[in-house]
């Protein structure tokens, strides 16, 4: 880090500290008044935080306000003290984080020598404030059942949230990875936060350092109309709060363990009679934390180990001894028909269809050894033999798996709390999660290097973080934070080194090779061999702010202002050896343009060497980026009346463009023109930041990124509260794909294409045996400014891209209820604008295919001589291809593209009963609605129907408006804890000594989940021939629906049949999504039951028996969506985790 940094560091916060809520902490508000009413002035406001004695001052002021804000989450005492008035002391009041509690006084006469005791909770309702959310208590972190042990798993609880990747079960490996779809944001949208300090990971926008459950306090999650101060995020914002140590010593020591003994078998393994695969887990460690001077400084420590191996389970497909050969006389679709080969070579004009062609089936659906490519046969010899029958037809799925991963992880993490002086607190924390140990079992076995998986080198996730809160007037009070979190990754695959020469690739191939290792292929149906990656990253966030506090008269002004800095650096080598992918293509028929599910077999396509795509990246990426943020804020709480506030908060802020080092990136020019060396004159092309007066940002900046939110609280009466909003929240972009290997370096990085065909898939050309026959790449940086790649497919950026911003809207009522009860209903609406996506600017305009298969005619090549490697090299090309907006190119694709918008309508329903007499409840119910009309940037949910690959028109954005690929109708869930009224200070069986121990201390916890399935997306068919897109079938309008559950639909879980090929050279008629078909839903039980036994008085032993997924229901991955598969409506997958017992045992002290 260099001293320039520093110095723009420090100076950034010396501008901001006069002008700068504190955002972990929580607040104390209310009016004092007298007996009749009149408010108090100058009263003396004391308040002492329970577990550590220390003090906190203020004072009403002329309109009887006071307000003690920077408060730890915690339990208080409260002493109120004027003139002529009796002292009200209140106690055991309960705060939580990110809290403005709202407590009126009202003052009754006599001396302050006379005190009025009260002891009593902070109030159910939210009578200061409109931001909807909810919190997660310390009783629900400590009790509660998680698979995992990840407190972010509990973000479930408040309604709006929806987990949209099932990562929480390994918070170290996938801290990062944790994506919320909050209110209907983009899934990688919100802000961790971890004591006041930016905890979100730069480059995916998850969070980075994930807390230990045994270090947690509490966190709160706000879905909408959150306050000014909170920066850069288009989602929600999780407020984490760690334990602190007290004036007493207290920790804890704990061991959990799993084991495949105490775990159920999946589905799919008791259904071809495997075993249950090995599971070994042991998560240890322990907590303390108490005074190192009592009233003054605290510490706390929590260290957590695991070492874990987990199953992993694989069904997938293998050739069977007939396909390896080239015999495919017994391979059937899944209607039991005969999938017939046909020879590509043989493909011709249709002497009976003018402008189609024809293509002959080999002989007995057999592929002569003679045409056997050499390469795919030597590859071929990496595949095991079939070890299960698989389908009764198709025979696919006929491999099965079952192995273990490992992962060893340590979690460490400390606190020191220090008390300078009555008026200022020091805060200092650091923690670090490490990920020792993970390897991926390989799925052909550990000596075959071909196997799919892969090998993983250190994970390292630090954070550390200083907050100083001071006051400086019982009027005005400030907070100062800095914070960094790290992300370091390497990955490594397992034919490292390996030389492709040896499967009789040309030698051109290593000699032009940057790393060696065994190409990827995707042979159609079959399994994947190989995949050679390398990667190294690692990312810096850096962020200080100051917040300040005012109160004048009845309004209570917060203004702040913040600095960040990320920064990332990668070096990728990404299959230096090639990446190959076979379809159906070339082997179908007899028409090559129409898809049949009895045509055509993307292995045979493999053994011919027929590629449907080949790329080689002959240079690695090396990136190093940076980008600087500034924020400021206002917020003005006005107190109207004594039941009516106003939340009125401005915010703006600039969030850089990324700047690379040394200008390793580039941009897309769209109307720029240039001419070739032979005089064709092109339109479009790269150019280059720091080039020709171009800044040296990836995009043009936006300082115009001003937020307004406003919102009222209002006190109905005293058991009801109205509450209502509406604010602005700009998009993180660091987490929405410009990031990571999405940051292109085109110029600097070199990918040879394959040219697979040149007559746009009517014969192939380049084979596995000679893959690049035109040569390869080389990189030549910026000097060929617009003329750069020629012949390439172009990932770009738009420097003219806005920044995405989301609307939020809701209005919400609030109920208490007796029994410590609040019932809350909200309605939440939100509206996506300038979201990021996927958008192929390269496509062909649909106006052109009336021409039909004269697209596909060949024309003289403009390029030839000027374009050396790929299929743009030959003395021809298409006309499809000479009709593309940009045909220089093989496709223009921009990964960032800012034209999405979305729209979300919720009710969010929320009841919840504090613990009383034993018991506590929280439900929480969700019904909404999202659509969108984009592809997002964000990729990886697994078991989710997630709307992948590319729009299918992009002339026309407004047929692709459908459901959201995480639209949930309906999620309902219910969490619980009993304590059995059994034992010392229970009605039954109380009377104390040998007995309690053992009837006494048994509590049950647990958590229901109900959710809707996701939406489905129907894919494939033929190809409309716009040489982009996502293609789709067609649709007759029935809801394909089946009635019957999952398990009954296994083999054909829709009905199939109202699905159909649509015509070559036209779009299919199906919605992007289905809005009537949605994947399986979930149906899930989580229970634990505990027994705590006081060993002495200051010791308890706690046994845990946590039973996950307790009646070991199935939810069931999504079916096969893809039409042109012969497992079209198949499911094949279990998506969730069959039951899974947990033993525990804890010691706390």
């Amino acid at each position: 880090m260099s001293v320039r940094f520093f110095v723009r560091f420090a100076f950034a916060i010396f501008l901001t500290a006069p002008f700068l809520r504190a955002q972990n902490t929580a607040q104390i508000t209310g009016t004092i008044t007298d007996p009749s009413g009149a408010v108090v002035g100058s009263a003396s406001v004391v308040v002492v935080n329970e577990s550590t004695g220390i003090e906190s001052t203020a004072k009403s002021n002329a309109s009887g306000i006071y307000s003690v804000p920077l408060l730890q989450p915690g339990s208080y005492r409260i002493k109120i003290q004027a003139p002529g008035f009796r002292t009200i002391q209140r106690s055991g009041v309960t705060l939580v984080v990110a809290q403005t509690a709202l407590l009126d006084f009202k003052l009754e006469l006599g001396t302050s020598s006379q005190s009025i005791a009260v002891t009593d909770t902070a109030p159910l309702l939210d009578a200061s404030s409109s931001a909807i959310g909810g919190v997660v208590t310390p009783e629900k972190v400590e009790d509660l059942p998680m698979l995992g042990r990840n407190s972010n798993a509990l973000m479930t609880l408040v309604p709006g949230v929806r987990a949209t990747r099932a990562t929480t079960v390994n918070p170290v490996l996938e801290s990062h990875y944790q994506f919320f779809s909050i209110n209907g944001s983009r899934p990688n949208q919100s802000q961790f936060m971890l004591d006041g300090g930016n905890n979100t990971n730069l480059t995916f926008n998850g969070p980075e350092y994930s807390p230990q459950v045994e270090e947690v306090q509490e966190f709160r999650i706000q879905t909408s109309n959150f306050s000014a101060e909170y920066a850069n995020s288009g989602g929600g914002v999780i407020n984490v709060a760690s334990k602190s140590g007290t004036n007493q010593f207290h920790g804890s020591l704990f061991e959990y363990f799993r084991n495949d003994v105490l775990s159920a078998n999946d589905f799919f393994s008791n259904q071809s009679g495997k075993p249950r695969p090995m599971l070994r887990y042991n998560q240890f460690g322990g907590t303390i934390g108490g005074p190192i001077i009592k009233n003054r400084t605290f510490f706390f420590f929590a260290y957590e180990g695991l070492r874990e191996e987990v199953p992993t389970v694989v069904v997938t497909s293998v050739p069977t001894a007939l396909q390896r050969t080239g015999d495919f006389s017994q391979t059937l679709a899944s209607n039991g028909q005969l999938v017939q080969i046909y020879d590509p070579t043989t493909t011709r004009p249709d002497p009976l269809h003018a402008g189609a062609y024809i293509r002959t089936p080999f002989a007995g659906n057999v592929i002569p050894a003679s045409r056997l490519d050499p390469v795919a046969q030597k590859m071929t010899s990496y595949y095991p033999a079939p070890n299960s029958a698989g389908n009764p037809y198709t025979q696919l799925n006929n491999y099965f798996f079952s192995g273990p991963s490992t992962r060893y992880t340590d979690n460490f993490s400390g606190r020191v709390d220090h008390q300078i002086s009555d008026n200022t607190m020091l805060t200092a924390r650091f923690s670090r999660a490490d990920l020792s140990n993970w390897t991926n079992p390989a799925t052909f076995g550990s000596s075959n290097i071909a196997s799919p998986g892969y090998v993983t080198k250190p994970q390292h996730h630090p954070y550390a973080l200083g907050r100083l809160t001071k006051t400086f007037s019982p009027t005005l009070f400030g907070e100062f934070v800095f914070s960094w979190a790290r992300w370091y990754y390497e990955s490594f695959g397992l034919s490292n080194g390996f030389d492709p020469t040896k499967l009789s690739f040309p030698s051109s191939l290593a000699a032009n090779s940057l790393a060696l290792g065994f190409p990827s292929v995707s042979p159609g149906e079959m399994s994947g061999l190989g995949g050679y990656y390398n990667e190294h990253d690692v990312s810096d966030r850096y962020e200080g702010k100051a917040n300040i506090s005012k109160i004048l008269g009845k309004h209570t002004l917060k203004f702040g202002g913040m600095y960040g800095m990320g920064k990332y650096t990668t070096r990728v080598f990404d299959n230096s050896t090639g990446s190959y992918t076979f379809t159906t293509a070339f082997t179908q028929g007899p028409n090559p343009f129409v898809s049949s599910p009895n045509a055509g077999f993307g292995f045979a396509s493999f053994l011919l060497g027929a590629m449907a795509t080949g790329t080689q990246n002959v240079t690695d990426i090396n990136g190093d980026y940076h980008a600087p943020y500034y924020g400021a804020y206002i917020q003005d709480d006005y107190k109207v009346t004594s039941r009516l506030t106003l939340n009125l908060g401005l915010r703006w802020e600039f969030e850089s463009p990324r700047i690379e080092a040394q200008n390793r990136v580039s941009n897309f020019n769209y109307t720029g023109t240039a001419t070739l060396p032979n005089g064709v004159p092109v339109k479009g092309g790269l150019l280059f930041p720091g080039v020709g007066g171009i800044s040296r940002d990836n995009w043009n900046p936006n300082w115009k990124n001003f937020a307004p939110r406003f919102g009222f609280a209002y006190e109905l009466n005293n058991a009801t509260i109205l509450r209502g909003g509406y604010g602005i929240f700009y998009s993180n972009s660091w987490g929405n794909g410009r990031n990571n290997n999405a940051m292109p370096q085109l110029g600097f990085v070199c990918s040879t294409p394959s040219p697979a065909t040149l007559d746009n898939g009517l014969t192939p050309y380049a084979t596995l045996s000679n893959p690049y026959p035109s040569g390869f790449c080389t990189a030549t940086g910026n000097s060929a400014g617009l003329l750069t790649n020629l012949g390439q497919t172009l990932y770009v950026l738009d420097r003219n891209a806005p920044q995405p911003y989301v609307q939020t809207w809701n209005f919400d009522v609030q109920r208490s209820l007796p029994g410590d009860t609040v019932v809350e209903a909200a309605y939440s609406g939100s509206r996506g604008v300038h979201l990021m996506g996927i958008l192929e600017w390269d496509q062909l305009n649909p106006a052109y295919l009336p021409l039909g298969s004269k697209l596909n005619s060949s024309v003289p090549n403009p390029f030839y001589g000027v374009i050396t490697q790929g299929s743009l090299a030959a003395s021809t090309i298409t006309l499809g291809q000479s009709l593309l907006p940009y045909p220089q190119f093989l496709g223009v694709s921009d990964r960032n593209a800012n034209y999405g918008e979305s729209s979300y309508n919720a009710l969010l329903v929320r009841a919840e009963r504090r613990l009383s007499k034993g018991f506590s409840i929280l439900v929480a119910y969700t019904l909404s609605k999202e659509i969108d009309d984009l592809v997002p940037s964000v990729n990886g949910f697994p078991g989710e129907s997630f709307a992948g690959g590319a729009l299918q028109n992009y002339y026309n954005l407004h047929n692709e408006r459908a459901l959201s690929s995480w639209d949930t109708p309906q999620t309902l869930v219910i969490s619980y804890a009993y304590e059995l009224p059994f034992g010392v200070g229970k009605p039954f069986l109380n009377g104390g000594g040998l007995l309690d121990k053992f009837v006494g201390g048994w509590q049950l916890n647990g958590n229901t989940t109900f959710q809707s399935g996701p939406p489905l997306q129907i894919t494939g068919g033929n190809s409309s021939g716009t040489l982009a897109g996502t293609q789709r079938p067609n649709w007759n309008g029935q809801n394909p629906t089946l009635s019957g559950s999952v398990t009954d639909r296994l083999l054909r879980y829709f009905n199939t049949s109202d699905f159909s090929f649509n015509a070559p050279f036209t779009f299919g008629n199906a919605p992007r999504l289905m809005p009537d078909l949605r994947g399986p839903g979930i149906n899930n039980f989580d229970i634990s039951i505990f027994k705590n036994t006081h060993v002495t008085e200051r010791f308890q032993l706690q046994f845990r028996a946590e039973s996950f997924n307790a009646f070991n229901r199935v939810q069931f991955g999504i079916p096969n969506t893809n039409i042109n598969s012969t497992a079209f409506g198949v499911i094949s997958s279990q998506q969730n985790t069959p039951r899974n017992i947990q033993l525990g045992l804890r010691l706390l002290f």
